[in-house]
């Protein structure tokens, strides 16, 4: 028996894959065009991956390594050794409900970005 209002335990494997701006979160065209901007993964090598996209096409990659800050219910991230000219400002924000999970970012030049786990595929706008 599950109960629904309870958030969902994260995993280290849960955290691994894409994730994709979550226009559901911020709707309108300034999510529409960090969709079509940033995109990003964490690998099993630990490995945090931004990628500054025009749509389809990677214009700029950052790399950095994670670490995972143990405690609480779910583990978190934290990004090492950032690039001085990388767009988020601070660590990530884990959100959980019951059913999925979200990040958010405080971007310098965005203010909150939301991301979720997803594949991008071109927008039908």
């Amino acid at each position: 028996f599950k109960v629904y209002h309870q958030k969902m335990t994260i995993n280290k494997s849960d955290i691994y894959g894409s994730y994709i701006i979550d226009r559901e979160k911020y709707k309108g065209k300034n999510a529409d065009w960090q969709y079509n901007h940033y995109r990003f993964e964490i690998t099993k090598d630990d490995e945090f991956v931004l990628y500054q996209i025009d749509n389809e096409k990677i214009v700029r990659v950052f790399k950095s390594k994670i670490e995972f800050i143990e405690g609480g219910s779910s583990p978190h991230i934290k990004i090492i050794n950032q690039d001085p000219h990388f767009l988020l400002g601070t660590e990530p924000t884990l959100y959980r409900n019951s059913w999925d999970f979200y990040y958010v970012f405080s971007s310098k030049s965005y203010s909150s970005m939301f991301f979720k786990k997803g594949e991008w595929k071109p927008l039908n706008n």
